[in-house]
C-alpha cells in the first residue's frame, strides 16, 4: 500500500473541516437550502407540463441534489462523530433542516405534475397532454431512464399527488414528528457516555482475560475493602468479551438485561413512529409502510421479500436447533462439574461459597436451560475445544492498525486500486486519516477515484456504531465535470498505546472488511448522477467480501503477532501467547479458524431473521386499526420465542429489546430483511464465482474481483441493480446456497467426532 505521500495532485481538494462553528455550520445549512429552493420556483415560473424534459427539468433537479450533498454530507455527519457537544447539536439541528426540506420539496404539487409529464412521454407514451412544445423527442440513454423513474417513485411515495391540502399538511406534520422521534434516539445512542454501566466485584469475572481488566476503571468494594470491582460500560468493547469469556451465568445475564434495558423511553417512541408511518403510508395510497418503502428497493415486492424470509426460516431453524444442542450439552457439562464441586464441598465441610461457573445457577442437569446470554460463551468454548481457537490469543495477530493496512493492501490488489496517505489533512478529529484513492497504473488507468477518511477510534461523544459514511457522491455534472466521492470509515475500537495495543476478535476483523468494503463500492462508483444504491442492494457486496475472512490465504496475509512491532517488541510479555518463532499467523491457526466458519452461521442468521420479521411485522398490518394496536414488546418477545432456538425466557428476563435495537430508529424501516437476505445472496455468489470451487485452474483468483468491480460496483446505481447481479451470475439469485452450505459443514462435523 501507498502509505507515503506521493506527491500526485487529485483533480479535487478534499472537504474542510477547519474553523467549523455551530453557527458557521447552521448558515451554510441555510445558504444551500435556501438556493434549492429557489431552484424549483425558478422551474414551476419558467416551465409546464407541456415544456418540461428531462434535460430543463431533470438534470437541474439532479444537480441541484448533488451539490446539497456534496455541501451538506460533511457537515451533518458531525452528529455523530463530532468531538465538541454543541457542533454535534448543531449537525443533529442541521440534519433534521435537511429532512424538513426535504419533504416539504418532494410534497410540491407543482414541481410534481412536471416530473410526471417527462416521465409520461418517455414511460408511458400518449398519456400526456402535451401540445407539441417540447419538440423532438429527447433520446435517453439507461441512466437517464433510471433516473427518471427514481425520481418519479420519489414523489409517488411522498405523496406529491395528493390533491387534497388538509391531506398534504397532516402529512408534513407526520413526517416532521417522525423525524423529531428518531432524532432524540439517536441521541441517545450516541451520547450514550461511560457514565452507563455496571460494576462487578473480581469473582463475578472470573474468566475475563487480565489485559482485558486492566483497562476497567477499578476501585475497591465498599462493602469488601480487600476486593477490587470493576466498572463494565455497555460499549461494544465492553459488553462483548463478557458475554463471550465471563464464566459466570448470573454475570452474563445481568450485563445483557441492563444493556438491553437502557432505553425505556424509546418503547412510546417506537409505538407512535410505528402509528405515523402507518398513516403516512395510507395517506400516500399504498396498504402500509412496507409497501411504500419497497417502492424504492432493489426487492420486486414485499411478498417477495416474505417468500424468501419464509423459506429462510424453514431451512436454518432446524439447522440452528442442531448448533444450540451442542453449546446446551456444554452447559449440561458445565452443570454436572458444579453439582459434582458442590456435593466435594459440602463432603468436605467447606465453608466457600462454591462454583462460580456458568452452570452454578443451574446445577440441576434435569432443568439446564440454554439462554440467549449464553449463545456466544458457549460457542467461544465450542471453537477452544474442538478446534482449539482462542480468541484472545488469536487477536494478538490483529492489532488494529496494522491490520487495516494490510486490508487496504489486500484491496489494491483485488480491485486495482492505490490508497494514499494524505499528511497534515483537515479532520474532524486528530486521530482521523485520510487517503487519497487512485486506479492502480499497472490493471488500470491510474486516474484519481476519491478520498477515504478513516476514523478508527471510539472516543466520548463518538457513536459506538460501525459504518460506512458516503460524505459526497460521484456524479458528473452539466458542465461535463466529474465529482469525486468521498467515503468515510466509522468504527469505534479502542486506541493503541504504547504499552497496550488495541488487539481486533476475529469479528472485528470482518466488520472491517465488510464496512471497508461499503467505502471501496463507493468509490468506484462510475454512473452518471450519484444516485443513492437501494439499501437491500448495497449490502450484498460487502457481506460477499466477509467470506474472504475465512479463507486460510487471507488470514496468514493479515494476521501478523503484535511483538514484533516495532512499537512493542520492549514491551511484550511470555505470558498466553502462540508461538511466534514466525510472525505471520501459523497456517494450522488459519486453518482451524476457517473450519469455524460455520459453527453458529445458523444461529447467527436466525437472530437477523427474527429481527427482520419483527421490522416487516410491525410495517405490514392490514389496518390502522392493527397498526394503533401493536404492542411492540410482546411482538418483539414472541418473534424471538417462535424463531430463537433457545429455552423459553423467564417472565423476569422478557424486557424491552426493541427500544435498544438501534436499526428500529435508522433509515432501515421495513427493510431490516436485507441482513439476512444479502448474507444469503453474498452465499450463493462466492460459492459460484469466487471460490476455488467455482475458479478455473489456469485463472487467475484475482480476475473475477476485478471483473465484479467492472460489471457490478462501477454501474450500480445506474440501472436495475437486481439485473445487474442476474447478469454477473448468469441467473437468478437464491437464497438456498448457505443452508446447504451449514448442512454439509454440519454433517462433516458430525462424521468426524
Amino acid at each position: 500500500m501507498s502509505l507515503v505521500h506521493l506527491r500526485r495532485s487529485p483533480p479535487q481538494a478534499p472537504p474542510s473541516f477547519d474553523n467549523l462553528t455551530p453557527d458557521s455550520l447552521l448558515a451554510t445549512v441555510e445558504s444551500t437550502l435556501a438556493q434549492s429552493s429557489a431552484l424549483r420556483e425558478q422551474l414551476v415560473r419558467t416551465l409546464k407540463p407541456a415544456t418540461a424534459t428531462f434535460r430543463n427539468l431533470i438534470r437541474p433537479l439532479i444537480d441541484d441534489h448533488n451539490i446539497l450533498r456534496c455541501v451538506t454530507g460533511p457537515l451533518i455527519m458531525l452528529e455523530r462523530v463530532g468531538s465538541d457537544a454543541d457542533l454535534r447539536e448543531a449537525a443533529r439541528d442541521a440534519h433534521k433542516r435537511i429532512d424538513a426540506a426535504d419533504t416539504r420539496n418532494l410534497l410540491r404539487c407543482d414541481v410534481a405534475e412536471l416530473v410526471n409529464s417527462v416521465y409520461h412521454q418517455h414511460f408511458n407514451k400518449g398519456k400526456t397532454d402535451g401540445d407539441g412544445e417540447r419538440g423532438q423527442m429527447e433520446m435517453l440513454n439507461d441512466e437517464d431512464q433510471y433516473l427518471l423513474n427514481r425520481f418519479h417513485t420519489q414523489f409517488t411515495v411522498s405523496g406529491a399527488n395528493i390533491k387534497k391540502e388538509t391531506q398534504r399538511a397532516r402529512l408534513l406534520v407526520a413526517k416532521a414528528e417522525v423525524d423529531d422521534l428518531l432524532t432524540a434516539a439517536q441521541k441517545d445512542f450516541t451520547e450514550t457516555s461511560d457514565r452507563d454501566g455496571l460494576w462487578f466485584a473480581r469473582p463475578e469475572l472470573e474468566g475475563m482475560p487480565e489485559r482485558w481488566l486492566s483497562t476497567l476503571k477499578s476501585e475497591l468494594c465498599p462493602d469488601q475493602l480487600a476486593v477490587p470491582r470493576y466498572w463494565v460500560t455497555f460499549k461494544d468493547n465492553h459488553y462483548l468479551p463478557i458475554l463471550r469469556h465471563a464464566t459466570s451465568d448470573s454475570t452474563r445475564r445481568r450485563v445483557y438485561l441492563a444493556r438491553t434495558r437502557r432505553f425505556p423511553q424509546n418503547v412510546g417512541r417506537l409505538q407512535r413512529i410505528v402509528e405515523l408511518r402507518d398513516e403516512i403510508a395510507r395517506i400516500t395510497g399504498f396498504a402500509n409502510h412496507a409497501e411504500l418503502r419497497v417502492q424504492e428497493r432493489m426487492a420486486r415486492s414485499i411478498f417477495d421479500v416474505q417468500k424468501e424470509l419464509s423459506e429462510l426460516k424453514t431451512e436454518l431453524s432446524p439447522l440452528a436447533a442442531i448448533e444450540a444442542e451442542a453449546l446446551k450439552e456444554l452447559k449440561r457439562k458445565d452443570a454436572k462439574a458444579a453439582r459434582t464441586s458442590a456435593t466435594t464441598n459440602e463432603e468436605c465441610n467447606s465453608t466457600g461459597k462454591g462454583n462460580s461457573s456458568s452452570g452454578g445457577s443451574e446445577a440441576n442437569t434435569d432443568i439446564i436451560k440454554y439462554r440467549i446470554w449464553d449463545r456466544q460463551y458457549y460457542e467461544e468454548r465450542l471453537k477452544r475445544e474442538r478446534y482449539n481457537i482462542d480468541s484472545n490469543r488469536l487477536s494478538e495477530y490483529f492489532e488494529v492498525s496494522q491490520t487495516i493496512d494490510r486490508i487496504l493492501t489486500m484491496y489494491e490488489e483485488m480491485f486495482g486500486l492505490n490508497f494514499e496517505r494524505v499528511e497534515r489533512a483537515s479532520t474532524w478529529h486528530e486521530t482521523v486519516s485520510l487517503y487519497s484513492v487512485w486506479d492502480d497504473v499497472k490493471d488500470m488507468q491510474g486516474d484519481f477515484l476519491g478520498y477515504l477518511y478513516l476514523d478508527m477510534f471510539g472516543r466520548q461523544g463518538k457513536t459506538q456504531q460501525q459504518y460506512h459514511s458516503a460524505i459526497q457522491p460521484t456524479f458528473i455534472s452539466s458542465c461535463g465535470d466529474r465529482h469525486y466521492p468521498v467515503s468515510a470509515l466509522i468504527l469505534p475500537f479502542p486506541i493503541s498505546t504504547t504499552d497496550r495495543p488495541s488487539l481486533l476478535q476475529h469479528r472485528d476483523v470482518k466488520i472491517m472488511f465488510h464496512e471497508l468494503g461499503h467505502a471501496v463500492h463507493h468509490l468506484v462508483d462510475r454512473t452518471l448522477y450519484g444516485i443513492s444504491h437501494p439499501r437491500d442492494y448495497a449490502e450484498i457486496p460487502s457481506r460477499l467480501l466477509e467470506q474472504l475472512i475465512w479463507q486460510p490465504e487471507v488470514l496468514i496475509k493479515l494476521g501478523k503477532h503484535y511483538s514484533v512491532l516495532p512499537q512493542y517488541s520492549q514491551e511484550y510479555g511470555v505470558e498466553n501467547k502462540f508461538d511466534t518463532s514466525e510472525a505471520i499467523l501459523p497456517l494450522s491457526v488459519a486453518q482451524a479458524i476457517y473450519h469455524t466458519k460455520l459453527v453458529g452461521e445458523a444461529h447467527g442468521m436466525v437472530t437477523q431473521l427474527s429481527s427482520a420479521l419483527f421490522d416487516l411485522a410491525l410495517y405490514t398490518t392490514s389496518t390502522n386499526e392493527e397498526a394503533l394496536d401493536i404492542d411492540t414488546t410482546a411482538l418483539w418477545n414472541t418473534i424471538k420465542r417462535d424463531v430463537l432456538p433457545y429455552d423459553r425466557i423467564d417472565e423476569e428476563d422478557l424486557g424491552f429489546g426493541q427500544a435498544a435495537w438501534s436499526p428500529a430508529f435508522r433509515n432501515t424501516d421495513a427493510g431490516y430483511y436485507t441482513y439476512v437476505q444479502s448474507a444469503a445472496y453474498a452465499a450463493d455468489l462466492f460459492v459460484s464465482q469466487f471460490s476455488a470451487l467455482a475458479a478455473d485452474d489456469s485463472a487467475d483468483p484475482l480476475d473475477a474481483w476485478k471483473r465484479w468491480r467492472r460489471q457490478v460496483l462501477e454501474r450500480g446505481s445506474g440501472q436495475s441493480e437486481l439485473a445487474l447481479l442476474e447478469s454477473f451470475l448468469g441467473r437468478k439469485m437464491s437464497v438456498k446456497t448457505v443452508s446447504k452450505l451449514i448442512a454439509a459443514a454440519q454433517e462433516a462435523n458430525v462424521n468426524t467426532k
